[in-house]
């Protein structure tokens, strides 16, 4: 029932534009016939605000608990009885305030108010049938951008497992000349490591992707002699979800690019969020940077998904002698979607 979603914003519009509308046309229609301008308003207020509230429960009903039990030939018919309703019952509603409220009705308005609501639940008819192909177009075009989206995603993730496998085994076979034993442990490290990666998920939390980076770097120090430091400072307490390999991806690039020579290499990870809220991990190591950073498979592969999944960046500075890779998610990590 997609093609039927109507989101909380657009009930918020339609309510504000009801009140808009009717506050124009009554409080005008009023001041035309030279009545009190002031009960023109009040009435024409009444009026939208009631007939948008009966819209927005019997609507949300019609498509959330009966259009999807029944025949689509249908709705048409069902959609007109519902939104005939919405303005026959908001009008007779405001009707009813009115009298309460001792407003000044229009000249014949209370002799025959039973015609001027049907009148009004015609008119809601006409505006609920455009609302519904506004809807209707606008929920299938972003469940086909959803759909290209998520494609696009599995076609980044078939990209990179075999990035990271070639790399794992390339490490692995580099030690088995040096130790056996290490080699063999390795070997089941990178069985686990290898297994996470076979999981179908586009996110994951922020604490697996750190577990995950960890065990990385264990493989690595296990070829380079433990000289590569790990620092993590997370300042995130609520459960986060960020694309899969993210930070491990940044922890590999330092490492493949930086670790040349035999000194250590400091690997420092913060995680924070920004003034605006935004979800902001930077990765940043001692290493000896980029004169002219250009994006491989990798970085790229990692730039497309931020940008999919979270409408972030991919940030990269050289700052003190120090590279920094800083991501920056700017919504949607706090749900575990695709």
């Amino acid at each position: 029932m997609d093609e039927l979603r109507i989101k909380f914003e657009d009930w918020r519009d339609i309510i504000i534009f009801g009140v808009l509308f009717g506050l124009i046309l009554s409080g005008g229609i009023y001041l035309l016939i030279g009545q009190s301008f002031l009960y023109g308003v009040v009435f024409g207020i009444l009026n939208g605000f009631f007939i948008s509230i009966f819209s927005a429960l019997l609507i949300t009903f019609l498509n959330n608990e009966i259009l999807k039990n029944i025949d689509k030939r249908y709705w048409y018919a069902l959609s007109f009885i519902f939104s005939f309703s919405s303005g026959f019952l908001g009008n007779l509603t405001a009707v009813f305030i009115s009298n309460l409220l001792e407003i000044t009705m229009l000249p014949n308005y209370e002799n025959h108010y039973v015609i001027f609501a049907i009148i009004v639940g015609l008119m809601a008819y006409f505006i609920g049938f455009i609302l519904y192909n506004f809807v209707t177009v606008r929920n299938k075009k972003e469940t086909i951008e959803n759909i290209l989206a998520k494609k696009n995603l599995e076609l980044l993730e078939s990209q990179l497992n075999p990035h990271l496998l070639f790399n794992s085994l390339n490490s692995t076979a580099e030690l088995i000349h040096k130790d056996k034993d290490k080699a063999e442990k390795m070997l089941l490290n990178i069985a686990s490591f290898l297994r996470q990666t076979l999981e179908k998920k586009t996110k994951i939390s922020l604490q697996d992707e750190l577990t995950f980076v960890k065990n990385y770097v264990w493989i690595e120090n296990m070829r380079f002699n433990q000289e590569i430091c790990l620092h993590i400072l997370n300042n995130i307490e609520t459960k986060c979800y960020i694309p899969k390999f993210s930070i491990q991806l940044l922890v590999e690039n330092a490492i493949k690019h930086n670790k040349k020579h035999s000194k250590v290499l400091n690997i420092e990870i913060n995680i924070h969020k920004d003034l605006s809220n935004h979800l902001v991990i930077d990765v940043i190591d001692d290493g000896d940077g980029f004169e002219n950073l250009k994006l491989g498979i990798g970085l790229t592969n990692l730039k497309e998904r931020i940008e999919l999944l979270h409408g972030g960046r991919l940030v990269y500075t050289r700052l003190h002698n120090k590279t920094i890779f800083t991501i920056i998610l700017k919504d949607k990590y706090e749900n575990s979607n695709y």
